[in-house]
């Protein structure tokens, strides 16, 4: 799957494709976004050139060369940092490459975890409360401590996966708040509900729960993340100089 990322400089547009991800870095390039004044442009460079580039492209000012899906790029892309903002939610989910539709999914997500627009991968819901982490340790420690005190029923990372019925799923607690794993993890629950029940929007439900008003309610609430996520998402790149100004 290729989702080609438009990013608006000035009057051209300069298209970034994510296509089949590599496997490795492949020499560690990147390219970096340099702001000049109130323009901004991409600018390839090295990691002996620029020693800091897997930290800017951590915080979402460079991409890898050629293009890799690694942890912080994942990370990046989830916690919606830099210049990924500025682009539809469904980026991530288009990179990763799901069954399921990516602009379902990443509506799922903003129904589970949801905040201004954008989805949380350090987030926890127990006992009908959402918790909000500033970063994956802490989402981890969190959760480590609800089992030491024997509970087992409460959700877990960017997709929301309830820990007691599908724990199993993951190789470990770490695991399960990566992204990317994570949303793999729903996207199967998601397909086997979908198989199940020959329905998508079904499916969608018991995503949720199958208990007939949760469940139509759950399906209004992604059907309108759905409508939002239909808005066009090609931004200008100076409003990557603008907050790094600001």
């Amino acid at each position: 799957m290729q989702s080609n990322i438009l990013f608006a400089i000035g009057t051209s547009l300069l298209a970034v494709g994510f296509g089949a991800f590599a496997s490795d870095f492949g020499g560690r390039k990147g390219n970096v976004v340099v702001c000049q004044g109130e323009r901004a442009a991409l600018l390839r460079v090295t990691e002996a050139s620029a020693p800091n580039l897997e930290s800017l492209v951590r915080t979402g000012r460079a991409t890898w060369s050629p293009s890799v899906l690694d942890a912080a790029t994942a990370y990046a892309m989830a916690e919606g940092l830099g210049f990924w903002r500025l682009l539809s939610p469904t980026a991530l989910f288009e990179a990763v490459g799901t069954a399921s539709p990516a602009a379902v999914l990443a509506a799922v997500a903003l129904r589970e975890t949801g905040r201004a627009g954008w989805y949380w991968p350090w987030s926890v819901n127990h006992a009908g409360r959402a918790y909000y982490f500033a970063n994956k340790e802490l989402a981890v420690e969190h959760v480590r401590d609800l089992l030491k005190k024997g509970e087992n029923n409460f959700d877990v990372g960017l997709m929301q996966v309830n820990w007691r019925w599908n724990g199993t799923r993951f190789a470990s607690l770490n695991d399960a708040f990566d992204p990317v794993t994570n949303i793999r993890v729903a996207d199967s629950i998601l397909q086997e509900h979908i198989v199940e029940t020959g329905s998508l929007v079904e499916g969608v439900g018991r995503y949720h729960s199958k208990t007939p008003s949760l469940k139509r309610r759950y399906i209004a609430g992604v059907a309108s993340n759905m409508v939002e996520l239909q808005g066009t998402y090609i931004h200008a790149l100076a409003q990557i100089c603008d907050q790094a100004r600001g």
